[in-house]
């Protein structure tokens, strides 16, 4: 079962979790049955999730996550295919998304409880990262799904069913 899709920002391209691995294909009348190939080549124990692609097309930001390891915030770049953590500390990571420059990634850091461990699931909330420094900043104790406008400037995200802004 394909979960998470992402149609590239060129329209030529797919990238969806499949197994708990992340897959990319092309989307191309010239290639309708064209082979889909893994993101990385990270530990088979790891999964991989919620893809998202840069504006130009050239990273995928993700994260993982392993039962006893926990997760991380990660970036891919699809030209040189290195792999790059963005985050220090083992969490339950999810929903990252790229500023339209690239220079930043927005995700949500999630408490753990019921059938995953309590472990590192303090200060949840929404973060920033900067991609060069990966420097991690709290923005917010509260929201899920941010996303960036047409500028760098300002994140939005749901927060109890409507939507928010922050400069």
């Amino acid at each position: 079962m394909l979960r998470m899709a992402q149609v590239s920002p060129d329209g030529k391209q797919i990238i969806y979790e499949a197994l708990g691995k992340l897959w990319i294909k092309p989307l191309s009348n010239d290639e309708p049955d064209g082979k889909h190939t893994r993101l990385t080549n990270l530990d088979a124990d790891l999964r991989e999730l919620f893809p998202q692609w840069s504006r130009d097309g050239k990273h995928i930001v993700f994260t993982t996550w392993d039962d006893a390891k926990q997760g991380s915030v990660r970036i891919a770049n699809l030209i040189n295919n290195d792999v790059k953590t963005l985050t220090k500390v083992p969490g339950k990571y999810v929903e990252p998304t790229f500023s339209p420059d690239g220079t930043l990634v927005v995700y949500r850091k999630v408490k753990g409880g019921h059938i995953t461990p309590r472990t590192w699931s303090q200060e949840t909330g929404l973060y920033r990262v900067d991609v060069e420094s990966q420097e991690n900043i709290k923005i917010t104790p509260d929201g899920y799904q941010a996303q960036f406008g047409a500028e760098s400037d300002r994140i939005y995200f749901m927060l109890e069913g409507e939507i928010t802004e922050l400069a």
